[in-house]
């Protein structure tokens, strides 16, 4: 006789003492942002089936997510199917073609109930059948393998516990599987339920967390430095709360603590018999079982009622407040990762928390930085895997071989170790192969000049290379995007690319052109000629700065950046918040921009001839990659700017203030020209980003150092050209360059 087919959901093991042959597992049910989801599996062994219920009182978006969850799971089950062999198969007299029609018709009937789950002809929810190998594909398809968790006799109620806790803090895929793998290991008694868990929790709760994980419009945290002071205090409040409670709880353990050790010392050198036997000891049991056994039990009453209502403030304070999710993880680790890259931190103190600095303040910070924590080995896994996705291949290898290290010296379990070392030999491999074919660096890529592969390194082309040849500045010249970033980084490391010729013409002196000038004169110290750079010192007083500071941050939003297709869009380009002041925002803005008018020449203060003032707060190693700041004369069809841009012309000149210092990185660099500013408190630059002609002056393409150390505050105003035609008049020669003030 010819066995059945077996399904793979039979391996369910089911211990109970009369073995049924049905494994009916009652419905588990688990909210979903007010809405629900019922999860049902029945059937024999050999043909386990579940039974998705989306309830009458979900809402149209619940309906949605059902119904994609609902079509990739008859997917997935199709696929199970055919790698089976049973599709066009003739079974039982029906011939394929049947079979295919039938199938088509149970499928159609599961997208319709999906598409209307409270219209099931008298059934309370619609249902999609699908089996368990189907759920175990989808759940490989989501990024995971399944976990089945089997049933040996204990409530269900700690199966929905686990479910709770993942959903209700409303954490994403990657950091649910996370969470898991560190539980992976314990075992959970939920009575005889058998349930695919990992399917359940990454289904249920990626539709929480997917609006805090990808949510366009949500205002990132790691990118303003005035942010994550607004976290900190956030943090505060919590700890605070949660100070208090581990206090009101400590006083409850202690109760629980006195029972126990009353009872472990009155049985640690006498029988039982012995105890019951003396009639102050036989007291003593009845009072432990009457009168402290009921303040035990009323304490560990308090401590879950407690316990539910500081859980139940956390979760609603953390989703009122300002609070960072896995994308500001993410987006601090490549941060901190292209921290240690440009400024080539020592790798053997930078993970323990300490660095030195760069730049002209870092004169005052002689004995460097030291961070109040340290990195784990963990985290420097952590960040060697982000510096791998990012290309930088070199790092990525240090980050991982700092791992291992730390992970010697903390006692990694054998197994953790074991999972460094193969990420670090597969970094290497990887390392190796980019090298052997692109070559030690690009612009999205870089790796060591040799290979790591000690056969690999005794080939011909890297015994009979010559030593790397010493960097020569390339200046006033196009350069590519490698040489350009290389540029950049040197500039932002404090290295001179400049020759001294370049820089002996240049001069500091007080200017008072303008009658407001002549009791207090500007200090101007030009730092180029070409293209004319200039600082004026002592600009901005410091309780001016302090209040512009104050006026710009509740105006701070994500900093966005002009895309190939014209569009403004956010991203590691430009990592930062800014907001925008007008003339009627305070009586303070008409004032500095009348102040700009004065040391310039030129006018800024109507809308027609600059743009309002910007001001920007750049966050974890903040910075702006190279660009221009003038972008009418380099698009391809001016014509498909907006009118208004056109109509008040290009950018002709960026005067840019420093409202705070910054102890160390943070600085203006202009790879082209080699010129570097360095930000201090008060201080404002001024360049000319066009030729009197219009064009743009490429060499005036300039970058935002990442903020090494510290708080980098800016402001920057944008003079338009078309209303400076009687103050900055066009030249003869359309490569003619302004040279004032």
């Amino acid at each position: 006789m010819r066995s059945p087919n077996r399904d793979p959901s039979s391996r369910i093991r089911v211990d109970s003492a009369e073995h049924e042959p049905k494994c009916t597992v009652p419905p588990s049910q688990f909210a979903v942002k007010g809405n629900s989801w019922l999860v049902q599996m029945t059937g024999k062994h050999s043909r386990s089936q579940c039974t998705v219920h989306a309830t009458a009182n979900a809402s149209s978006e619940t309906h949605t997510a059902a119904k994609r969850w609902c079509n990739e799971l008859l997917r997935s089950r199709s696929d199970e199917r055919r790698k089976r062999g049973r599709r066009g198969r003739s079974r039982r007299g029906h011939a394929p073609s049947a079979l295919r029609a039938r199938g088509t018709e149970r499928r159609r009937r599961g997208v319709v109930a999906c598409k209307n789950p409270t219209r099931a002809s008298g059934r309370q929810a619609a249902r999609a059948r699908l089996s368990l190998p189907c759920l175990e594909s989808l759940g490989k398809a989501l990024g995971r393998s399944a976990k089945t968790i089997i049933s040996t006799g204990a409530s269900p109620d700690r199966f929905l516990g686990v479910l709770g806790e993942f959903q209700e803090a409303r954490w994403s895929p990657s950091a649910i599987e996370e969470r898991w793998n560190e539980k992976s290991n314990e075992v959970m008694m939920v009575g005889r339920w058998a349930v695919l868990v990992s399917v359940s929790v990454l289904v249920s709760v990626s539709v929480s967390a997917s609006a805090l994980t990808s949510d366009a419009n949500r205002e990132d945290l790691f990118s303003a430095t005035v942010k994550l002071e607004t976290l900190l205090a956030n943090e505060q409040v919590l700890v605070e709360n949660l100070d208090t409670y581990l206090l009101y709880a400590q006083q409850r353990l202690d109760i629980v603590r006195d029972y126990v050790r009353g009872f472990r010392e009155a049985v640690a050198q006498r029988t039982y018999s012995e105890l019951v036997a003396n009639p102050i000891d036989a007291f003593l049991l009845v009072k432990r079982s009457t009168i402290d056994w009921t303040a035990v039990e009323d304490a560990l009453v308090k401590e879950l009622n407690h316990s539910k209502v500081i859980h139940a403030w956390s979760v609603q304070f953390r989703e009122t407040g300002f609070f960072p999710v896995v994308d500001d993880l993410q987006g601090a680790a490549i941060s901190l990762v292209q921290l240690q890259d440009i400024y080539k931190l020592n790798m053997t103190e930078f993970p323990d928390g300490f660095f030195r600095g760069f730049g002209e303040r870092h004169r005052l910070h002689p004995q460097g930085f030291r961070s109040a924590g340290q990195l784990s080995a963990r985290d420097c896994e952590f960040l060697g895997r982000h510096a791998f996705n990012k290309g930088f291949y070199d790092t990525a290898i240090q980050w991982m071989e700092t791992a291992y290290r730390k992970g010697v010296e903390e006692s990694l379990p054998q197994d953790r170790m074991r999972d460094i070392q193969q990420s670090l030999e597969m970094a290497a491999r990887v390392h190796d192969e980019i090298l052997e074919q692109q070559g030690p660096r690009g612009y999205n890529w870089h790796t060591r000049e040799r290979p790591l592969d000690p056969t690999l390194a005794r080939k011909e082309r890297y015994l009979d290379s010559l030593p790397k040849a010493q960097f020569v500045p390339k200046l006033y010249q196009i350069q590519t995007e490698e040489e350009q970033t290389e540029h950049m980084e040197r500039l932002c490391r404090g290295e001179r690319l400049r020759p001294p010729a370049l820089e002996a013409g240049l001069k500091c002196r007080y200017v008072s052109w303008h009658p407001s000038l002549l009791i207090g004169p500007l200090k101007l110290e030009e730092q180029s000629h070409e293209p004319y750079i200039v600082v004026f010192h002592n600009f901005f007083s410091d309780a001016e700065a302090e209040h512009y500071k104050q006026l710009g941050i509740p105006r701070l939003a994500t900093s966005k950046h002009m895309a190939p297709d014209g569009n403004y869009v956010s991203s590691m380009v430009r990592t930062s918040k800014n907001g925008w002041l007008r003339n009627e925002d305070d009586p303070m803005v008409p004032k500095i921009a009348r102040r700009i008018e004065i040391a310039t020449g030129l006018r800024a203060m109507e809308r027609q001839s600059a743009e309002d003032f910007q001001i920007a707060n750049y966050g974890i190693g903040g910075l702006y990659t190279t660009h221009t700041d003038f972008f009418i004369s380099n698009t391809a069809d001016p014509t498909k700017l907006p009118e208004h841009e056109v109509f008040i012309g290009d950018r002709l000149a960026t005067f840019l203030i420093y409202v705070t210092d910054v102890e160390a990185g943070g600085a203006t660099v202009f790879p082209r020209a080699g010129v570097t500013l360095w930000p201090e408190k008060g201080s404002a630059a001024f360049w000319y980003n066009l030729y009197k002609s219009g064009l743009g002056d490429e060499n005036t393409r300039h970058a935002a150092c990442p903020v090494l150390h510290g708080s980098k505050w800016i402001s920057n105003k944008w003079i338009r050209m078309n209303d400076q035609m009687f103050d900055a008049p066009c030249g003869l020669h359309h490569l003619e360059k302004f040279a004032t003030p």
